[in-house]
């Protein structure tokens, strides 16, 4: 157990402040993909709406976190398995939709490399910011503004890590009351007094 009363297992994280391991997930990302050129705009939020001046556009965020139990649900500490998905979206406007379509296939094939070639993101080392990626998924979103054509191609990443929640205790164990229920006679009850 730690000083602040952790239980056994658990980890400092590469966290600061109240920022999540989601948010942390997405920052490390977007330190990667915000050194690549020939974007107008890099962003790690949605807002404001991207304008046909800000294209091509490039966005890291956390689009969702799922978290499941991990182990049986209903014995000892709390525990989770949290797979957050962490998106990053590369919009682009042109005239031929040919050229538009290999284009965002080209950055999202660059990004994948520069993150999944760097060392220091996908080393699992204890006190990591994940244990895995757990799937990769490519999504494309089409639509007309205008006379140009807009499409934006969304490369979502689901992270794998481990949380648990093991409860805080801030008294120690002074004494055990233990009871032996007897069969044809009364309970048998014994208190031990562990010291001060």
């Amino acid at each position: 157990m730690d000083p602040q009363g952790h239980g056994a297992g658990w980890r400092r994280h590469a966290v600061t402040g109240s920022q999540s391991r989601a948010a942390a997930l997405r920052d490390a990302v977007y330190q990667r993909v915000a050194t690549l050129t020939g974007f107008t705009t890099i962003r790690r939020v949605p807002l404001p709406t991207l304008m046909a001046t800000d294209l091509p556009a490039l966005t890291v965020l956390v689009l969702s976190e799922p978290s499941r139990p991990d182990g049986d649900p209903n014995t000892g500490t709390i525990r989770f398995i949290k797979e957050p998905v962490i998106g990053i979206s590369v919009t682009r406007a042109f005239d031929d939709p040919l050229y538009l379509q290999g284009a965002c296939d080209a950055d999202l094939d660059a990004i994948e490399n520069l993150l999944f070639a760097d060392a220091e993101l996908t080393r699992l080392w204890p006190g990591a910011l994940f244990e895995a990626i757990t799937r990769l998924n490519r999504t494309w979103i089409f639509s007309e503004s205008g006379e140009a054509y807009f499409a934006e191609l969304r490369l979502e990443l689901s992270f794998r890590y481990r949380t648990q929640y093991a409860p805080l205790i801030d008294a120690p164990l002074r004494e055990i009351a233990v009871t032996v229920p007897g069969r044809d006679a009364p309970d048998i009850q014994t208190l031990y007094d562990l010291g001060r």
